[in-house]
């Protein structure tokens, strides 16, 4: 049997392949473009079973028109230059598709479906709108791997996640996925959009992480109650916010010391501050010296604050945080249980001064604790 080879070799021009229908390589067959040449894929599709393989400076690949096409075969593609320019339709990715260059939007949607869209460590995303970006109806991702060493508002290829931190965390590796995490919060999902954050060196980052979105990935939630939620071990810790704005599309979070996979869903705070989980000390002697006390540890504090209440009875607990004007800065809810309950308070973001703790739970029971931020 006769193999045959088709070899396409395209040098600073453009070439326009129209008409619905399929580009097909097969094996042995070679697609080159150099010198910033164009390629156009109009309303075509794409089956790489070959070689098409760029690097910087080669061209740009475009798929323009107004149908729905796909990318795919057994081989992937590495794209100097990727570009969408589609009126009310999308490029499907069926297999893992690399990108050295930019990816660049004008019009149209990337769907990523179950493939990897792998920027390597010089891609980049450009031009994403609400109506013109990358999502995945599975669980397809976009991965790009950049070094961060004392990073300032880093947001490496593009991808809406945004660091800051005084350390070096080596070579990063950041995943954006679009498929909504399920029970987050309760039984509430994430919105669809979540990140792996992958640092090489990833203990004491005190990090700044921001998380940006679209209004279309909201997933049904109402966007001013939203939150950062981290998973650790398969299981989801609402972490808070220090910031957030629902016309720029940001949740925020200063103080993190560890970076892993990331989403946002609904939260159950009304103040920038993250109450963590309660300890319960059932060992302590119920007298009347301790019952129903509230303490508060260090004092003055800089990071972490250990609020502390001792009480007889299981009742919901409702903390209060006001700063010297008396303005409200943080409100939490939260249960007790029997003994010394023990909660944990970030307190990095709070500017220096003098607050007002106010913990009221039970029946009844108000107690006031004077809290220095230094």
């Amino acid at each position: 049997m006769k193999n045959i080879y088709l070899i396409l070799l395209l040098i600073g021009c453009v070439l326009r392949l129209s008409a619905q229908g399929t580009l097909q390589t097969t094996s042995g067959a070679n697609i080159k473009i150099v010198n910033n040449a164009f390629i156009i894929f109009d309303n075509i599709n794409v089956i790489n079973n070959g070689s098409f393989i760029q690097v910087v400076g080669n061209g740009t690949a475009k798929f323009t028109g107004n149908a729905d096409v796909n990318i795919s075969g057994n081989s992937a593609i590495t794209f100097d230059k990727l570009s969408i320019a589609k009126s009310g339709a999308k490029v499907a990715f069926q297999q893992n598709v690399n990108v050295v260059g930019q990816v660049n939007f004008i019009s149209g949607l990337f769907d990523l479906t179950n493939s990897i869209l792998n920027l390597g460590t010089t891609g980049t995303v450009n031009g994403e709108t609400e109506t013109n970006r990358i999502f995945a109806t599975g669980n397809g991702y976009v991965q790009v791997i950049n070094a961060l060493n004392a990073p300032s508002s880093a947001n490496p290829g593009n991808l809406g996640a945004i660091i800051t931190s005084t350390k070096n965390l080596g070579s990063v590796t950041i995943r954006r996925g679009h498929l909504a995490q399920v029970n987050i919060s309760g039984t509430a999902p994430g919105i669809k959009r979540y990140y792996d954050i992958l640092p090489a060196n990833d203990n004491g980052l005190k990090a700044t992480f921001r998380f940006q979105y679209f209004d279309a990935e909201l997933n049904g939630l109402t966007e001013t109650t939203l939150e950062l939620w981290k998973q650790d071990k398969k299981s989801w810790a609402n972490v808070g916010y220090s910031s957030r704005n629902a016309t720029l599309n940001y949740v925020e979070k200063t103080g993190i010391g560890a970076l892993s996979r990331w989403t946002l869903s609904t939260g159950t705070s009304t103040g920038p501050l993250t109450m963590n989980n309660i300890y319960v000390d059932k060992t302590i002697e119920e007298n009347s010296e301790n019952k129903n006390q509230l303490s508060v540890w260090p004092n003055p504090v800089m990071q972490l604050a250990n609020i502390i209440i001792n009480t007889i009875n299981s009742s919901p607990v409702c903390l209060k945080l006001y700063d010297a004007k008396g303005s409200l800065v943080l409100m939490r809810q939260g249960k007790l249980s029997p003994g010394k309950n023990i909660m944990n308070i970030e307190t990095s973001n709070l500017a220096a001064g003098i607050y007002n703790l106010v913990a009221e739970w039970g029946a009844g029971f108000r107690k006031t604790k004077q809290l220095i931020k230094q």
